[in-house]
């Protein structure tokens, strides 16, 4: 299971992650005053040097990408471990007796999770709604079902999210079933995917494009902050999974 993060490690953990944030820049800086960005004008000239061209920009903007890419991944994956310290705990879903009261197989987690076992049974007509245990769960994306990584019928555990309204359908991050013990993310590909596109599509208007523009700067922060958010949610949820028994009973 996950505790709770102390007040101090909250704050430490903001602090890196506000450093981040002024270290970034800094870098970037650094790294158009090595290769000659700080001479390019905002607009491209047909007597530009190559790398103020439009391609010579493109192609930039994809190796800062592509260099950039993994390190940020490591360092996004630390500061979640230093937030969320993993307890090792006995296995209170796994540990169940037979026979009993499926709708109790629950066991609240903080920031609006719950860890879920029991069979899931999806909606008629190929839908992405499911109930485990009473509860009705959502999947945003049917890659898992198409897959053959969950079925109807199967014993399933499974993290959900809760959302603000009682007629909304809880969230499903990450499961694992008996066939797929390893816990698997929900839609945390496209999810990934969405958020490298917006990243890539935030440095073009904000840094490279030859006319900035404010509006598709704010809508391209929006969608990285949203799909970031929710890829550490199912990171969250993977690390639950993985404090209990591998295996769902």
């Amino acid at each position: 299971m996950l505790r709770i993060p102390s007040w101090p490690r909250v704050l430490l953990v903001a602090g890196l992650a506000l450093a981040t944030l002024v270290f970034i820049p800094l870098v970037l800086t650094l790294l158009a005053y090595l290769v000659g960005f700080d001479a390019c004008d905002d607009r491209v000239a047909a007597s530009d040097r190559w790398i103020c061209s439009s391609t010579g920009r493109w192609v930039s903007l994809l190796v800062i990408i592509a260099l950039g890419l993994r390190p940020a991944m490591w360092w996004g994956s630390y500061l979640q471990r230093m937030l969320f310290t993993t307890t090792q705990r006995g296995d209170s879903i796994g540990s169940m007796r037979e026979g009993s009261n499926p709708a109790s197989d629950q066991t609240p987690i903080s920031l609006g999770q719950n860890i879920v076992s029991g069979r899931i049974h999806f909606s008629q007509g190929g839908s992405r709604t499911a109930e485990v245990s009473g509860q009705v769960v959502a999947f945003l994306s049917d890659w898992s079902l198409n897959q053959g990584l969950v079925k109807s019928g199967d014993q399933i555990r499974l993290v959900y999210q809760r959302l603000p309204g009682k007629s909304t359908p809880r969230l499903a991050l990450a499961f694992s079933t008996a066939s797929t013990p390893q816990p698997k993310g929900v839609a945390d590909g496209a999810f990934s995917a969405t958020a490298v596109v917006a990243a890539l599509s935030l440095t073009w208007f904000a840094w490279l494009a030859p006319v900035r523009s404010l509006a598709w700067t704010i809508v391209c922060s929006l969608i990285l902050v949203l799909n970031v958010a929710y890829l550490i949610l199912v990171l969250r949820a993977k690390r639950t999974l993985e404090g209990f028994s591998t295996q769902p009973e």
